[in-house]
């Protein structure tokens, strides 16, 4: 009579593959799960502040975000130390933004500790030599456990630039830039990695946000350029310092947010 069924040894050598198999494959849908879970926290705290930067212009008859009263701190922007400043931005942002719980009483140093973020490498790995140093600007929290950095800059003083057709003769919608914004996606968790959790905006003054390496912002800083040659865009690899994310030439990782953005949330880098 024939027998069905497996050895033993076939057994083990079919676990022993299943193993590998896993070995090889669980990283990646790790990685992959993490990353789309960040993506999907980045993209509600950003649509999440132009709400509320909307609302406040609205809501208090505005011309701008210059107007309003997250900008009543006194001039001079917001410095590393300035707690006070800190604290009255804060104050009236969250009257817009209901799921904030606060910034914390801490540097952005203490907040991450000795889990530093680091930039990522030129072939969009974690590059383990170079720390980013904020200074001492404050984390504020939300409360899908992501972090905001907003480092807040005066209002604009009557330049030309400053205005519909003066960004527009520099090829972008941007008007004014009143503020820098980073937000890690997931707190001070890891890869705690420019450009994988952590990724940089520019708070335009009509309450707009614009990613790090994009064409708005580049124009913004440079001026129109000859087509395919604008300096800080994620796309070209020879972009300046920061701005890069062309696969084999990534440039620490902040142009990643541009990239991003510009192809549909897919984290392909």
């Amino acid at each position: 009579m024939r027998k069905f069924g497996f050895t033993l040894s076939e057994v083990l050598i079919t676990l022993g593959i299943i193993g590998i198999v896993l070995a090889i494959t669980l990283p990646a849908i790790f990685n992959n799960t993490a990353n789309r879970a960040n993506i999907a926290n980045l993209s509600g705290i950003v649509s999440n502040l132009e709400t509320a930067f909307e609302k406040a212009i609205n809501s208090e008859g505005a011309q701008d975000l210059s107007e309003t009263a997250m900008w009543s701190y006194g001039g001079g922007g917001i410095g590393p130390n300035d707690a006070a400043k800190q604290r009255i931005f804060f104050n009236n942002l969250k009257r817009y933004y209901g799921k904030m719980s606060g910034f914390r009483s801490q540097t952005v140093r203490q907040y991450y500790g000795n889990n530093t973020p680091r930039y990522m490498s030129a072939d969009g790995g974690r590059d383990n030599n170079t720390n980013i140093a904020w200074g001492n600007l404050w984390p504020i929290e939300v409360s899908n456990g992501a972090v905001i950095f907003i480092t807040v800059m005066d209002a604009p003083q009557g330049n030309a630039r400053y205005t519909e057709a003066g960004a527009l003769a520099q090829g972008t919608t941007i008007q004014y830039i009143c503020a820098e914004i980073d937000i890690d996606a997931n707190g001070v968790q890891a890869p705690n990695t420019v450009g994988r959790d952590i990724f940089r905006f520019y708070l335009s003054v009509d309450g707009k946000l614009y990613p790090h390496g994009g064409l708005q912002y580049s124009r913004y800083g440079n001026g129109p350029a000859a087509p395919g040659n604008d300096n800080n865009i994620w796309s070209n690899a020879r972009a300046a310092e920061g701005f890069s994310c062309v696969d084999g030439a990534i440039s620490q990782g902040w142009g990643c947010t541009a990239r991003l953005f510009e192809n549909g949330l897919r984290m392909d880098y």
